[in-house]
């Protein structure tokens, strides 16, 4: 055995230089190196195999697709996936010239039967890197398992020699360490830690006694030994998550209260899958804390649906002893999510110690415009698998005098109140559907009471701005809102947006086209707008129930994408999904698009539904909508916010839609037959 590595490895010298160590040698990897996402995890290798080549191999029991995308240091030729061992992909590079010193593959993406499409970003290794064999029984000085009184330590590898384990504050017996040899006749010395903090070594020799290891496990008190400091805050400013406190932390039966009137029902442990679900709620010196063991991503779903566009902050009290980033998400029930980097407000993260940060509001709708402050949830992640504790999660603003309070309470375009609303923001972009030319109605409530006021001046026409001049009780004291319109020029084939179906477009956003060629095939192009966003992989998503992901083509930023199989007129609803360097993630809106249209002044190449009539017109309760020969499918009513207000779906040739519920302004409706869509301005009394 001794001479046939010694000859291997001569045979690299002669051929390499010199053999280096892969930095993957059937290494378990996950979808962008997120632990959590287990159900991705495949053994990556990748080795050197001749003067220009290495090769790829990806394992799994049920891997089904494997492919190297983006760039490659040196750009060599990449062969077709060998998929000739079952369970394994392969694919072999080899260089034209003289191969690099290190090679970096931006994007490796694999699939498995188990569901998904995974990838992982900039894998480097040394370009002369191999996977020694494994050592003869009788050499092997390995460990096939260690273990912490009784449990498998998490990160547990053969070939890692050093471990550390944190333990609660008060702990105050040093765990056992016991251990298993790979080859059974090896032979192990354990010596205990003696104390906490302190380290427990396990040194192992070989049969033959020509080789040796040492594992170290050093243990570590985390966690913080008093409370978090008291809010001051009072409750009549505050909507509080989590503020609990305990009469005696020592008593099994401890009284829990707490500082302010905690959201009722709150789930501060909803197992949303991966690396959430594990919550602590521990007592502390009197004091209740919640512990994320570690800290991957892990939710709080509030009690109910809270509005807290009043509040001007958010406060977290935070304790790490180990972490270096942290991330929380503020998660609106119609717009979705806005996340703040904690770790880059602070620059880095203390140790240690509480540490308490107020998250200014004001960020949600300066990342997104039309940010929703009816709030249902909370998140926290890019915890790197540290541990945090979290104290105190309450909304709180300042404390307003009333005689010069000049803040609105609601603020309403046609009736409804402006979808982002809060009371500190000031000014406010709304785009109206196309086709809009009445300028809406705009109201704001005052905060405080008469003699407060609150007066509109409406945009003279559109594009435009109103404004509302609000009058403080004092009756000296002002403050002006203003409400942007435009006119949306978004159209059903092309137009610009950030709305997401997942992740986040916070910084450009992007474009989008659909149009019918002359073969009848739909192209689909979407261009990433994100600044900065390079090497952008791109899958085109057919909406449910007939869900599909077909990769697009991507050039720059721009994936394009040919679709066939379908019939003039008929509707396909379509979004992309964009990965991108550095961890970008989006998935777009679900567009629907109708095969033929292009978009015109009518719906489809100049079609009109034939005998479309919708009257009266302006009404005070019911609108009658019908054609001549063809049976509506759908009429949806949307308000000048581009909310959807009414839908209904007849399949007759006429319908009654009863707008007595809806509040007097202007609405438009699309009516859908099978020969495509129409759209109508409608409005209420």
């Amino acid at each position: 055995m001794m001479k046939k590595i010694t000859l291997l490895l001569l045979l690299l010298t002669a051929t390499l230089g010199y053999a280096q160590t892969s930095n993957y040698c059937s290494t378990e990897v996950f979808h962008l190196d997120i632990p959590a996402e287990t159900v991705s995890a495949i053994n990556l290798t990748i080795v050197n195999t001749g003067a220009t080549t290495m090769k790829v191999t990806a394992a799994h029991a049920d891997i089904t697709f494997l492919d190297l995308l983006g760039s490659i240091t040196g750009a060599p030729n990449k062969s077709a996936a060998d998929t000739s061992v079952p369970g394994e992909i392969s694919i072999t590079l080899t260089w034209t010239g003289t191969p690099p010193t290190d090679v970096t593959i931006q994007h490796i993406q694999w699939s498995k039967t188990t569901g998904g499409i995974w990838q992982k970003n900039d894998a480097t290794t040394p370009f002369a890197g191999v996977c020694a064999p494994p050592p003869a029984p009788e050499e092997d000085a390995s460990l096939s398992d260690l273990l912490v009184d009784g449990n498998t330590i998490s990160t547990f590898s053969p070939i890692t020699l050093d471990y550390n384990v944190f333990l609660p504050s008060e702990t105050t017996i040093a765990p056992t360490i016991t251990a298993t040899t790979t080859h059974g006749l090896a032979t192990t010395v354990i010596t205990q830690a003696t104390g906490l903090p302190g380290s427990a070594t396990v040194v192992v020799t070989s049969e033959d006694t020509l080789n040796e290891k040492i594992y170290t496990v050093s243990f570590i008190l985390a966690g913080p030994n008093v409370g978090a400091p008291t809010p001051t805050q009072a409750q009549t400013e505050v909507i509080s998550v989590f503020s609990q406190i305990t009469n005696d932390f020592a008593d099994p039966n401890p009284t829990i209260t707490s500082h302010y009137a905690d959201i009722a029902n709150t789930n501060y442990n909803p197992n949303w899958g991966g690396g959430s679900g594990n919550v602590v709620i521990e007592s502390l010196a009197g004091d209740v804390v919640l512990k994320y063991p570690n800290l991957n991503y892990q939710g709080t779903a509030l009690g109910s649906h809270t509005d807290v566009g009043t509040m001007e902050y958010l406060h977290i009290d935070f304790w790490t002893d180990a972490g270096t980033s942290l991330r929380i998400s503020i998660i609106s029930v119609t717009t979705g999510e806005v996340a703040y980097d904690i770790d880059a407000a602070l620059g880095t993260l203390p140790q240690g110690q509480w540490v308490g940060i107020d998250v200014p509001l004001s960020y949600l709708t300066d990342v997104n415009a039309n940010f929703d402050f009816n709030i249902k949830e909370l998140k926290f992640d890019e915890g790197i698998g540290q541990t945090f504790y979290f104290d105190n999660l309450y909304f709180w603003k300042t404390p307003v005098d009333s005689a010069t309070d000049t803040t609105l309470s609601d603020l309403t375009v046609d009736g409804s109140t402006l979808t982002g609303f809060n009371a500190s923001t000031l000014t406010y972009d709304v785009i109206l559907p196309k086709g809009t030319t009445v300028v809406p109605t705009v109201v704001g409530t005052t905060t405080q009471g008469s003699p407060a006021t609150a007066v509109t001046s409406n945009a003279g026409s559109l594009p435009g701005s109103s404004t509302i001049l609000v009058t403080a009780q004092d009756g000296s004291t002002t403050e002006t809102y203003t409400v942007n319109f435009t006119v949306d020029t978004n159209t059903a084939c092309a137009g610009n947006s950030s709305e997401a179906e997942q992740g986040t477009f916070s910084n450009g956003g992007y474009s989008y086209a659909f149009e019918t060629l002359e073969n009848g095939d739909v192209r689909m192009t979407f261009e990433l707008l994100e600044a900065g966003a390079t090497s952008v992989v791109a899958y085109a998503w057919r909406a449910a129930p007939n869900f599909s992901e077909t990769p697009m083509t991507v050039t720059g930023n721009t994936a394009t994408l040919d679709l066939n199989g379908f019939t003039t007129g008929e509707v396909i609803n379509y979004a992309v999904k964009f990965v991108w360097a550095d961890g970008g993630f989006g998935v777009t809106k679900y567009f629907t698009y109708t095969v033929g249209d292009d978009c015109g002044t009518l719906s489809i190449k100049d079609f009109e539904i034939e005998g479309l009539i919708a009257y009266p017109n302006p009404t005070k309760g019911k609108w009658l909508i019908s054609t001549k020969d063809q049976e509506i499918q759908a009429v949806d009513v949307f308000n000048v916010l581009g909310k959807k207000v009414l839908s209904l779906k007849p399949n007759t040739l006429s319908v009654n839609v009863d707008a007595s519920s809806l509040a007097p302004g202007v609405y438009i409706t699309t009516i859908t037959t099978e020969k495509g869509t129409s759209s109508r301005k409608l409005i209420k009394n």
